[in-house]
């Protein structure tokens, strides 16, 4: 009985018998039901139903009557009340089809409704309850869910101390609404401009060189198009099926122009531009890169990330690249490498799927090798010119022009670089002579950078747990690394 209007449903699950007592009289009319995250692909959520007396269990995918082998990625919901009308439309779907009987056998059982029902998550059963009652369902047991999953352990005769070990297998546990990060609103337009031009960058395809006149008129020119489109006229151009309107407007939500932020607003709009038929496939990508960090950044740092967060992130991750025709963003980059990879030393699962992404992320490591170590030869046959001499600064470069070297008439083997005008010329004026040895004597450690196309300066930073990373720009001054390095390494 493939029913897709609501209201029909309603009408023919209250025309069910709903008796304390299954049809077989043998066990209660008494059912667990749980929402899961299925993320082998296409990924989805699904409905689990299971009866302790018949150890009988039935699972429907959500939303229910959606394409079998389309990813349900419309539907992710992050609390019990986003939840609740989906699953209770599951619900009636599997009993008025006897859990699928009629697919199978030529005179199925007939349909029944169940008489309890019972789940783990509390606001989960709080809003399923008080959904049944607003639809309209007659069957007033279900108007209260019960939250009783330890009733099924005891069934299986396990003593309070062993089941209290037990946990619903890969049930969803809603959130407390207080463990999602807030998604800060800068009180500056000119931040929020920067911001979402900052997300759309991050979502497109990874570039070598940054042009910075570029990305200037880019951050004017969504300026003005902020100011001279109102919100609205955006939304009724993405409800109206254009991809890139439906980006535009999730990013105007997410950064708080004309509106306050609403996380299921945002994702709602950007599986849009996915869905959309008039997005291309460059669209496609940039949507699924930019709901990568919908899911990375939704909890508060304290609280960790759960697994379909991770799960979701990885797929849309993949698709981006996919889309891309190999090709991944810088969004997609840096979760491969700074979270993906974290993450599946404890989840292998994640090792055997998402291969464009592990592709990606593997690609784009050989790559910056080979630059570092063609850097470090180049560094090593002159180290001198690629780094400053000055004691104690730790400045060093990709390409000679990038500092000044002593003009002094020192060898040229021999010549020293500085970062800046404050040469060490105490220490080197008995050195500055043709013949004399090098005046660098305990040159610092070499890190490592790989070369731009600009020529760029850099410096390591420490961290507090040891490890040291190389801060690079093209743009900062000595003195700003320096200071920028300072004030990090006092944070740490």
């Amino acid at each position: 009985m493939d029913i897709k209007d609501d209201k029909a449903r309603v009408r023919s699950f209250n025309s069910l018998s709903c008796k304390a007592l299954s049809p077989s009289r043998m066990v209660p009319n008494t059912w667990y039901f749980d929402l899961r995250y299925i993320s082998i692909d296409p990924p989805s959520h699904t409905l689990f139903l299971y009866q302790s007396g018949s150890h009988f269990m039935h699972t429907e995918r959500l939303p229910i009557n959606s394409p079998l082998y389309q990813a349900g990625i419309g539907f992710f919901p992050e609390t019990g009340e986003q939840a609740a009308s989906e699953v209770v439309k599951a619900i009636m779907h599997g009993f008025l089809n006897s859990f699928g009987a009629g697919r199978f056998e030529q005179h199925p059982p007939a349909p029944f409704a169940p008489f309890k029902l019972m789940t783990e998550d509390p606001s989960l059963a709080r809003e399923v309850g008080k959904e049944f009652k607003a639809i309209g369902v007659v069957h007033q047991s279900l108007w209260n869910i019960e939250t009783l999953y330890a009733d099924i352990k005891t069934s299986i005769g396990f003593k309070d101390l062993v089941f209290a070990a037990f946990q619903t297998p890969h049930s969803i546990i809603f959130l407390n609404p207080s463990e999602y990060e807030e998604i800060t609103v800068h009180p500056d337009e000119t931040d929020r401009i920067c911001g979402y031009a900052n997300q759309l960058s991050n979502a497109k395809l990874a570039k070598e060189k940054i042009d910075i006149d570029k990305r200037l008129k880019e951050i004017d020119d969504l300026a003005r198009l902020v100011e001279s489109k109102p919100l609205d006229m955006v939304k009724r151009e993405a409800d109206g099926g254009n991809g890139m309107s439906a980006i535009d407007y999730a990013l105007r939500v997410w950064n708080g122009f004309g509106c306050t932020p609403d996380r299921a607003k945002i994702r709602e709009y950007l599986v849009k531009a996915i869905k959309s038929p008039s997005s291309n496939n460059l669209t496609k990508s940039i949507a699924h890169s930019l709901l990568i960090n919908w899911y990375t950044d939704a909890l508060k740092s304290d609280y960790g990330l759960p697994v379909r967060y991770i799960f979701s992130a990885a797929y849309h991750a993949d698709q981006a690249v996919a889309l891309a025709q190999g090709k991944p963003s810088p969004a997609v980059l840096f979760f491969g490498q700074k979270l993906m990879k974290r993450h599946a030393e404890q989840v292998v699962q994640l090792y055997a799927q998402f291969t464009n992404v592990w592709n990606a992320v593997d690609k784009r490591d050989e790559e910056l090798q080979r630059k570092r170590t063609y850097a470090q030869q180049k560094r090593m046959e002159k180290p001198n010119r690629y780094r400053c001499a000055n004691v104690g600064c730790l400045i060093q470069t990709d390409t000679g022009k990038m500092l000044q070297r002593c003009a002094g008439k020192c060898d040229p083997d021999k010549k020293p670089s500085y970062c800046g005008r404050e040469y060490d010329w105490k220490n080197h004026k008995p050195f500055c002579k043709p013949g004399q040895p090098c005046s660098v004597i305990a040159p610092e450690p070499d890190y490592g950078m790989r070369r731009t196309h600009s020529g760029a300066i850099s410096i390591p930073i420490r961290h507090s747990d040891g490890h040291t990373m190389l801060l690079s720009s093209s743009t900062w001054s000595a003195e700003d690394l320096k200071d920028f390095k300072r004030e990090l390494e006092k944070e740490n």
